[in-house]
């Protein structure tokens, strides 16, 4: 484990871990969780199954990165946990300020002058937003490989878009999202069971709210780690950052965090959020998406790789891929992480 406590930003500390200790030995390459993840979800399975051991095995000198509000990333110089200033973020702050101080800071550290990033959702969602309006850091990054990514999401599947439309604003969801952090209610967590399990019941799962939001797939996971994936998610985040994706649903629109028209006015000089414009993007992307994708859905993908088309290096899908099969699925080994490997490699 390499620097298990790192500060940045002067504000956030985010733990980076490393399977491998010095000295270092070939290529970079940063590995960013999903929303309501950590870290721990590219060890979550067994040695030989995981991406982060899969890409040190074979020589990568491997970081993994934890979003603030995380279970790894909950220390700050003024806020604990239970202040509710300690909450108020969303994934515009993860991308402005969390994502360029992670990575400049393994560049520092490694001495190399480029990275390799493979983001799963939310982690590939900050990256879209960053890289774009950062041409000094898009110049270090030597492939992106974009897993199940989210930008935009107006087409989404999952059941949070019955929630959506009435959770435009964090006052509006206190009672089912929580004050500061994310802390779904019961009713909301029975409320999204009924899509998900119905009447049937799997042990783990109907319970669990990255389950009932991103999907299950029954077919490609390995039941014997459930109690693992269950013990390590959901790991937290804002009831901010929940209400900004409820926003994205709502809009259609890949944007900032929207105040309201006043505060808009005070923070962005105009009343709407700015839109995440796409149109500067030159980081050699490779895009793998899933047919059974209730978050990062097919027609969503597709704008967003319309959007950043020139960059596209490589677009796989999977079609019976779900959400979490890109990190938690039984094959993933077989069928999606060679190809990763093998891109990393080449770029």
């Amino acid at each position: 484990m390499r620097n298990p406590d790192i500060e940045l930003n002067g504000r956030w500390s985010f733990v980076l871990r490393s399977p491998y200790l010095f000295p270092y030995v070939g290529k970079v390459v940063f590995l960013q969780h999903g929303l309501l993840d950590s870290a721990h979800t590219w060890i979550n399975n067994l040695r030989n199954q995981s991406l982060a051991f899969i890409l040190a095995d074979a020589g990568f000198d491997v970081w993994l990165g934890n979003s603030r509000g995380s279970t790894y990333s909950r220390k700050h110089e003024k806020y604990d946990t239970h202040h509710i200033a300690f909450w108020q973020f969303s994934w515009d702050e993860m991308a402005q300020f969390d994502l360029p101080a992670s990575l400049y800071h393994v560049l520092q550290v490694t001495g190399s002058n480029t990275i390799g990033y493979v983001g799963h959702s939310q982690g590939a969602q900050i990256a879209f937003a960053q890289f774009n309006r950062d041409p000094e850091l898009q110049s270090h990054i030597s492939l992106f490989a974009a897993l199940a990514p989210v930008a935009y999401l107006g087409n989404v599947a999952s059941p949070i878009r019955y929630i959506a439309p009435f959770a435009r604003t964090v006052e509006r969801v206190w009672d089912l999202f929580g004050h500061g952090e994310f802390l779904p209610s019961t009713r909301l967590l029975h409320f999204l069971a009924y899509f998900v399990c119905g009447r049937g019941h799997v042990p783990f799962v109907c319970s669990n709210a990255v389950y009932l939001l991103a999907g299950y797939d029954a077919r490609n996971t390995n039941l014997t780690r459930l109690p693992v994936y269950i013990a390590h998610t959901p790991a937290g985040t804002s009831a901010r950052n929940m209400v900004h994706y409820c926003q994205g649903i709502s809009t259609d629109q890949f944007q900032a965090f929207d105040y309201g028209k006043v505060k808009n006015m005070e923070i962005y000089g105009q009343k709407t959020p700015p839109i995440y414009d796409l149109s500067r993007f030159t980081v050699p992307t490779a895009v793998f998406t899933g047919g059974n994708d209730w978050l990062a859905v097919e027609k969503d993908v597709d704008r967003l790789i319309s959007r950043i088309k020139p960059a596209v290096v490589s677009h796989i899908n999977f079609p019976e891929y779900n959400h979490l099969d890109f990190v938690w699925g039984m094959d993933a080994a077989i069928v999606l992480y060679p190809e990763i490997l093998k891109l990393l490699n080449q770029y």
